[in-house]
Order: structure tokens, then sequence, then C-alpha cells
């Protein structure tokens, strides 16, 4: 794909704290004058297409944008939030930000990053997040494309045989910077 915009996928168990971390994330990045587009990828919506509860107050979405997103999109169960009842390209990560990015950019949005929270297996730069032994050997299962790192908020054993690069709570920082030079 040559779209000029630098990208990341943030993968992990549910309730792993990817959208913690992608919160943290963003809020540096905006703070240093970065424009962020966030993709969610809703698999429960998938297993049970229109079930989905995407506009809660404080839902995924909405903590993302109050963390600094330029931009908020939500996709699963055949449709999306840019809210399209038909949206059958959802589950290709790639289109789906060229077409949320031409949208941002065609209403004069600056787009310098997307920083997508799911989409495992595609072909995209991934940031695993996991909590703890198990959820490394399941992720280690799915044989994941372009692993670059590993974030658990807190010491897990077994994570430095999964990735190359771990990063902890503390390394926040450090990881927002690494992030953007992978990119």
């Amino acid at each position: 794909m040559t779209d000029s915009f630098r990208r990341v996928c943030v993968v992990g168990g549910h309730n792993s704290g990817k959208t913690l971390l992608l919160e943290r994330l963003v809020a540096l990045w905006a703070e240093r004058g970065m424009r962020v587009v966030v993709l969610k990828h809703d698999g429960h919506a998938d297993l049970s297409p229109g079930t989905d509860d995407w506009e809660k107050p404080n839902g995924d979405t909405v903590r993302l944008r109050h963390a600094g997103a330029a931009v908020t999109a939500v996709a699963g169960g055949g449709q999306s939030l840019l809210r399209l009842t038909e949206d059958l390209d959802v589950q290709n990560v790639d289109d789906f930000a060229r077409r949320t990015v031409n949208v941002a950019r065609s209403a004069g949005n600056v787009v310098d990053l997307v920083a997508a929270e799911g989409w495992k297996h595609s072909e995209w730069p991934k940031l695993v997040v996991v909590r703890n032994d198990e959820e490394v050997e399941w992720l280690s299962s799915q044989n994941l494309l372009d692993v670059r790192a590993v974030y658990a908020a807190k010491p897990v054993r077994k994570v430095a045989a999964f990735a190359r690069q771990v990063y902890h709570g503390a390394d926040i920082e450090r990881l927002a910077a690494d992030v953007l030079a992978w990119t």
C-alpha cells in the first residue's frame, strides 16, 4: 500500500489493555502536535451483527477522542461508525484506513498517524498488549505478522521470547517515540 500515512496496529486479547494503552499513546502524540486517526475493530459485532453499543457515553471511541485523537472510527459486523449501515470492506484495515483518512483529509484534517486497535492478522506493524503468560502463549499461536514489540503494564515472564522489544508501564514515552520510528 502506498498511502502517505504512518500506521500501527495495537492487538491483544479481550480486556488486555489495548484501549488504555492507545489512550496514553494518543495523548502523548497529540501533546506533540500530531494528528492521529484511531480505528477500532469490534470483533464482538462480527459475531452478532447489528448488536453494537458503539455510541455509549464512555465507549472506547469516546475515550480515544478525549485522549486527543483527531478522528475515530469503529468497524465490525458489516458496518462502521462513521455510521455506514453497510460497509462490507471493514475486515480489510488497509481499505478502511484509506477511506477514513480520505474523509478526514477531505474535511481539512491533517493525518500524521493511523493507529488501529485490532486487525491482528493484517500486515501492519504490530504492538501486542498482554497481561499474563497465557495471553503470550495464545498470541504466539496466532502467527501474527510484523510484531515489532510487546507491551505489558506489569512484567510477564514469557514475553521476552515473543518479541525483540518489550515495554512496561513506565516505558510509555519511549514506546510512543519508538512506534513513530517504525512507521
